[in-house]
């Protein structure tokens, strides 16, 4: 496998291809990283705030460009358009463990949990 390389460019992996690009590619994944960070209720801003926390912000931000590029690559090859998941896409996931987990937490606290599911969140 040969390498190529620029002054401007750099190389991103994804297992056996790589992908270069230049510096105008570049800017314009920078750009859109910084949109996902202060865009509120998208999923990208979801997964930053989330990896934030896990891994620190550079990491954090590395990740999120790399789902952009993801993101990116599938709808050109699928010729699909952007289906937004929203930002509470994670908080709507294993809604029963997030449960047991809070009703953990409040019962190391001392306090005695019982739990009532509310009529609308029922139906």
């Amino acid at each position: 496998m040969t390498y190529a390389t620029s002054m401007t460019g750099s190389r991103v992996h994804q297992r056996d291809h790589i992908f270069i690009m230049d510096g105008e590619a570049q800017r314009h994944v920078w750009l859109t990283l910084q949109l996902s960070r202060h865009t509120k209720m998208t999923y990208l801003s979801a997964q930053h705030k989330r990896l934030i926390r896990r891994m620190g912000k550079k990491k954090a931000l590395v990740a999120v460009g790399h789902s952009i590029l993801m993101i990116a690559y599938h709808i050109l090859k699928n010729r699909a358009s952007y289906h937004e998941l929203g930002g509470d896409y994670f908080d709507r996931q294993n809604v029963e463990s997030q449960r047991a987990r809070y009703i953990k937490l409040l019962e190391a606290l001392g306090l005695k949990v019982s739990v009532e599911l509310a009529p609308e969140a029922a139906a």
